[in-house]
């Protein structure tokens, strides 16, 4: 028997930098992620075979920019014969390439997102690439889908408008 569980979802919202600033408008800055998938299955997952794909669903509410991010730890079985995170791919299911998991963060979205009060909608794609090389088990393992408010830089001041420096 060879079957895959993901233990989804460790869900987090971080703003940037650490704390969430006031707009001009005297507004919170802020996101807010959800999603309804609690876990994912791969029971067909074949040895040297892709499995078929898993979606899931996030929800951003909030009113800025916002990037998804994913990170996975190894998936594991009870006698501790492991896979590593890699081989877990996704993407935003409108894009055409995979992307491998890692226990880094890797970014879901080509370019970042605005959240959107009543919900911004992603679905990711999720599928098993398991190498040859996969021993027979039931693997379990975490996925985390992280939300980050996007800080964007600072305008510069030309030099022209700078105070000049005396030599």
């Amino acid at each position: 028997m060879f079957c895959f569980l993901l233990g989804l979802f460790c869900l987090a919202v971080y703003p940037a930098g650490g704390d969430i600033s006031e707009n001009d408008n005297n507004n919170k800055e802020y996101i807010e992620l959800s999603t309804e998938d609690k876990a994912l299955g791969f029971p067909k997952a074949t040895i040297g075979q892709i499995s078929e794909e898993q979606r899931i669903t996030t929800i951003v509410q909030g009113n800025d920019r916002y990037q998804l991010y994913i990170q996975a730890t190894s998936l594991v079985t009870d006698d501790s014969k492991e896979l590593p995170p890699s081989v877990i791919e996704f993407k935003e299911e409108s894009e055409q390439f995979w992307l491998h998991a890692s226990d880094a963060l890797i970014p879901v979205l080509s370019t970042p997102a605005k959240a959107k009060n009543k919900g911004d909608q992603k679905r990711i794609a999720i599928r098993l690439n398991i190498p040859e090389s996969a021993v027979p088990g039931l693997y379990t393992g975490e996925m985390t889908v992280i939300a980050s408010v996007c800080q964007f830089p600072q305008e510069i001041e030309s030099p022209e408008s700078a105070e000049s420096i005396p030599e």
